[in-house]
C-alpha cells in the first residue's frame, strides 16, 4: 500500500519547518529534495559501482594457487604418480613471480620427469620482453578505474543537477500560480465590495441600474478567474508534490493549506555576476566537456593497449630449482639447477590489430569534433542566457513602473467615482488594466527566475549554488 505523509510531518521530521507555519520556503523545499528524493539515493550507488570496478581491476593482481595430481596404475604396475602445486603472483609491471613444488614417482617415468625422491622446489619469474612489457590489459584496467570513477562522479553531478533544476521549476510554477491566485482573490473581494456599494446606491436612488448590472457581471467574471486560478494552483502543487519524499522511500502529500514562500527576484544575483566574469572558465570545466575528455582518455588507453599488440609476444621464463630434504623443506641450491624457456608469438600481417588502431583513431577524432561542437554550443547558450537576464531585468523594472502608474490611475478613478464623475464601467476598466499589469509582472518574474535557473543548470552549478 502506498504510504503518504503530510507535508507538515515531513518538514518536522527533517527539521526544515519554515518560520511561518504552513509556508514552505524554496530553500526548505530544495533541501528536502536534495536529502530525500529517491534519485539522490540512486546516484549514491554510483560511488558503490566505482568502488566495485576498482575492486575488480585490483583482482587482476590477486595471487593464484593451483595443484594437480596424476596417477597411472595397470597390471599391478605403478606407471607414474605426478604431483605439482604452484603459486603465481602477478605484479603491476607485467612480471609474474612463480613458486612451485613437484614430486614424480613411478616405474615408467620419462627421463625428463625424473626428480629427487623428496621432490623439487622451484621459484621463478616470467618476463614479457615484447608485447606486455610497457603496458598490458592488467594495467589498462587499473587506469580505467580512475576514469570510471570520474565518469560516475560527472554522471552523478549531471543527474542531481537535472533533478534540482526540474524541482526548482516546479516550485516556481507553484509560486507563480499562488501569486496569480492572490491577485484574483483580491479582485473578487474588491468586485464584491463594489457590488454591495452600487446596490446600496441604486436602492437609494443615486446610481442607475446599469451600474448594478455592470458590477454583477464583473463579480461573475472575477469569480470565474479566481476559480481557474485555484485549479491552476492545485495543479501546480500536485506537480511539485512529485519531488516530496522522505528518506527516498516514502512519498509525501502536500497539505492543501500549504503555501509557497516568496522567491525574490534578486535570487542568485551574486552567482550570475560571478558567472558573467568567469563564463569561459565555467565552460572549460563543464561536466559535459569533462565527460567527453574522460571518454577520450579511455580511447587513448585502448589505443595504447592495441599498439602493444603490434609487438611480438616474447616471454622469458626462468625457474631456479631447489632440492628438498625428506620433510619437503629447502635443502640447497646449485647455480646450475634451473629451467629456462622462451615463448614467442608473432602474427604475420597484424591486419586485425592495425584495423582496430585505425578505428580507435577515428573514434578519437570524432570525440574531439564532438567536444568542439559541445563547447561552442555551451558558450553560445550560457552567454545568450546571461544577456537575456539583463533584458528581463529591464522589462521587469518597466512593468513595475507601469503597475505603479495603473494604481495611481485607479485611485484617481475611484475619487472621481466617489464624487459622481465616473462610472462602474470605467472603474472596472482601470482595475482590469491594473490586474493585467500585475499579471504581466508575475509572468516576467517567472521568466526571469526561470532564466536564472536555466543559466545555473546550463552551467551545471545548481547543486553547489542554489542554496
Amino acid at each position: 500500500m502506498r504510504r503518504v505523509v503530510s507535508i507538515a510531518l515531513m518538514l518536522y521530521a527533517i527539521s526544515a519547518i519554515a518560520q511561518n507555519p504552513g509556508v514552505l520556503s524554496f530553500d526548505d523545499f530544495i533541501r528536502s529534495v536534495r536529502d530525500h528524493h529517491p534519485v539522490m539515493f540512486q546516484t549514491r550507488l554510483l560511488d558503490d559501482k566505482s568502488a566495485s570496478y576498482e575492486k575488480k581491476a585490483r583482482g587482476g593482481l590477486d595471487p593464484s594457487f593451483g595443484a594437480g595430481l596424476e596417477r597411472k596404475s595397470f597390471d599391478d604396475k605403478s606407471y607414474y604418480n605426478r604431483f605439482n602445486a604452484g603459486l603465481t603472483i602477478p605484479t603491476l609491471f607485467g612480471l609474474d613471480f612463480k613458486a612451485g613444488y613437484e614430486v614424480n614417482t613411478g616405474e615408467f617415468l620419462d627421463d625428463s620427469e625424473t626428480l629427487p625422491d623428496n621432490g623439487l622446489l622451484s621459484a621463478g619469474i616470467v618476463v614479457p620482453l615484447g608485447s606486455g612489457l610497457m603496458f598490458d590489459e592488467r594495467r589498462k584496467l587499473l587506469k580505467e578505474t580512475t576514469l570510471i570513477r570520474e565518469s560516475n562522479d560527472i554522471k552523478r553531478l549531471q543527474i542531481e543537477n537535472k533533478l534540482l533544476f526540474n524541482a526548482s521549476k516546479a516550485f516556481l510554477e507553484w509560486l507563480i500560480a499562488h501569486e496569480r491566485l492572490k491577485i484574483y482573490e483580491a479582485a473578487v473581494s474588491l468586485a464584491q465590495q463594489r457590488l454591495n456599494l452600487v446596490q446600496g446606491s441604486f436602492q437609494g436612488g443615486d446610481s442607475p441600474a446599469i451600474d448594478t448590472l455592470e458590477a454583477v457581471i464583473q463579480v461573475r467574471i472575477r469569480y470565474q478567474q479566481f476559480e481557474q486560478a485555484v485549479m491552476d494552483f492545485r495543479r501546480a502543487g500536485a506537480q511539485m508534490q512529485n519531488y516530496l519524499w522522505l528518506d527516498g522511500m516514502t512519498p509525501l502529500v502536500l497539505d492543501t493549506s500549504s503555501t509557497p514562500g516568496d522567491l525574490d527576484i534578486t535570487n542568485w544575483d551574486e552567482v550570475l555576476d560571478e558567472l558573467s566574469l568567469s563564463a569561459e572558465n565555467v565552460i572549460a570545466n563543464h561536466p559535459d566537456l569533462r565527460s567527453i575528455d574522460v571518454e577520450n582518455d579511455r580511447l587513448i588507453l585502448e589505443r595504447r593497449l592495441l599498439q602493444e599488440g603490434l609487438k611480438p609476444t616474447v616471454d622469458l621464463i626462468f625457474n631456479p630449482l631447489f632440492r628438498t630434504d625428506a620433510g619437503g623443506l629447502f635443502q640447497g641450491y646449485d647455480i646450475d639447477d634451473y629451467k629456462l624457456g622462451v615463448r614467442a608469438y608473432v602474427p604475420v600481417f597484424m591486419r586485425k590489430t592495425k584495423a582496430d588502431i585505425e578505428l580507435t583513431d577515428i573514434a578519437i577524432s570524432e570525440n574531439q569534433i564532438s567536444r568542439s561542437m559541445v563547447r561552442q554550443g555551451l558558450r553560445i547558450s550560457i552567454i545568450n542566457t546571461l544577456e537575456q537576464d539583463e533584458s528581463l531585468e529591464t522589462q521587469l523594472e518597466q512593468i513595475m513602473d507601469a503597475v505603479s502608474d495603473y494604481e495611481n490611475l485607479l485611485e484617481a478613478e475611484n475619487e472621481k467615482f466617489n464624487i459622481g464623475e465616473s462610472s462602474v464601467f470605467l472603474l472596472n476598466s482601470r482595475e482590469n488594466q491594473l490586474i493585467q499589469a500585475r499579471m504581466k509582472y508575475i509572468e516576467l518574474k517567472k521568466f526571469l527566475l526561470a532564466n536564472r535557473l536555466s543559466i545555473l543548470y546550463e552551467s551545471q552549478l545548481i547543486k553547489d549554488r542554489i542554496l
